[in-house]
């Protein structure tokens, strides 16, 4: 199994029990306060990654650093925002998925931005994930 690979599992797997546990987070305190506890769990990570070899790795420390910086900015809207769907009572069965298709958006933007070209293939799963979209709001 290639390494990336196996990397991709664990992540599948952590995302996915991450998804149960925000829900019930969300469910108990606000979205707000979820957010916080959300930051300070990534303590531990963030100081056994600080630990690993490579750490200090890159061609552009200073450009890595503010894109890494803006990562996190951005990423914390989002939590929030899906914090506060579970908060308000949707259901984490129909919340996880539909977040998970936010590399939708990542191709449009590439297309746009980066110039990139998709194929026949590509075009067809934006059309599925428009389809999955519609099917788990509820149609």
């Amino acid at each position: 199994m290639p390494r990336w690979l196996l990397y991709t599992l664990i992540s599948i797997l952590f995302w996915g029990v991450w998804g149960v546990v925000s829900k019930v987070s969300s469910t108990t305190v606000s979205a707000m306060h979820t957010q916080v506890l959300f930051a300070v769990g990534m303590i531990p990570p963030v100081l056994l990654a600080a630990g690993l070899p490579g750490r200090s790795e890159g061609t552009d420390k200073r450009r890595g650093i503010a894109f890494g910086f803006l990562t996190g900015i951005i990423g914390g809207i989002g939590n929030l925002a899906l914090f506060r769907a579970f908060e308000i009572g949707a259901n984490a069965s129909v919340i996880s998925p539909l977040t998970g298709i936010y590399p939708l958006f990542t191709v449009i933007a590439s297309v746009i931005v980066l110039k990139e070209r998709m194929n026949r293939v590509q075009i067809a799963g934006i059309g599925l994930a428009g389809v999955a979209i519609f099917l788990l709001s509820g149609g």
